[in-house]
């Protein structure tokens, strides 16, 4: 088994701003080489958001530099991910 570990490694401005919440379970234990859905909700102030700006998550292996590394997982299908991290 393996233990999937899901640190809240909040980065930036946005990280200070109490009216931006994540919620995620802590840790999440899956056999290797299967998939898994981790289940989370997030919640921001509603006069931030508009149509042209969706919200997008990013999964990044702890210590990763947001800007060089690849990610673990996305919902932004523009961005590359990390091969060995895909269902």
């Amino acid at each position: 088994m393996l233990l999937l570990l899901l640190p809240l490694l909040w980065a930036g401005s946005l990280a200070q701003d109490g009216r931006y919440q994540l919620t995620v379970q802590e840790s999440v234990t899956v056999q290797e080489g299967l998939c898994i859905s981790v289940p989370c909700a997030f919640s921001f102030p509603v006069s931030t958001w508009t149509n042209a700006s969706p919200s997008r998550g990013y999964w990044f292996q702890e210590g990763a530099r947001e800007q060089q590394d690849v990610l673990v997982a996305t919902n932004n299908l523009d961005r590359v991910m990390q091969e060995d991290t895909q269902g």
